[in-house]
């Protein structure tokens, strides 16, 4: 899985009609939320922005450009949260939820680290956080 801070610069990088409606969540998220819902703006939202894509991963449905709320039950408020959210998992599942639809996504936890250096490869990736 793929996570990146919001920003402007991600969001023109959906191309011309980046204020589209499909991306309104982003959009709001990025220019309304810190005005309209101090009290629930993040200092640094996060998207995931990409899958992978792996059989440990083939049950994400998703799909991406979507915010996350929280991880295994942290709320994510900037990049380094998702790092800290799935290191300090101790469950056999990552939950990774979406705000505002109650939709989540599941992720075996041993297996998708057992899978990390194989999809690093795979998609030439040199390493596995850039923070």
């Amino acid at each position: 899985l793929v996570f990146t801070p919001l920003s402007f610069e991600y969001l023109k990088s959906s191309g011309r009609n980046w204020n589209d409606p499909e991306h309104r969540d982003l959009t709001y998220e990025l220019f309304y939320r810190p005005y309209e819902r101090r009290g629930d703006a993040r200092p640094e939202p996060v998207v995931l922005a990409s899958v992978l894509a792996d059989p440990v991963n083939a049950n994400i449905r998703s799909g991406d450009r979507r915010i996350v709320d929280r991880i295994n039950g942290v709320r994510i408020e900037k990049l380094e949260d998702v790092v800290r959210a799935f290191g300090a998992n101790t469950n056999a599942t990552d939950v990774i939820e979406f705000p505002n639809t109650g939709e989540f996504e599941c992720l075996n936890h041993v297996e998708a680290a057992k899978a990390n250096a194989s999809i690093l490869k795979t998609y030439a990736v040199p390493q596995d956080r850039r923070l």
